[in-house]
């Protein structure tokens, strides 16, 4: 497979896992 894909996935992927762990810190109680 081109390169291009395989980069294009994993910056998906990256993406991905950066909003869930922004997500998760944003949706825990500051205190």
């Amino acid at each position: 497979m081109p390169l291009d894909f395989h980069q294009g996935i994993y910056c998906l992927e990256v993406g991905v896992v950066m909003i869930l762990v922004l997500a998760s810190i944003g949706l825990r109680p500051k205190e």
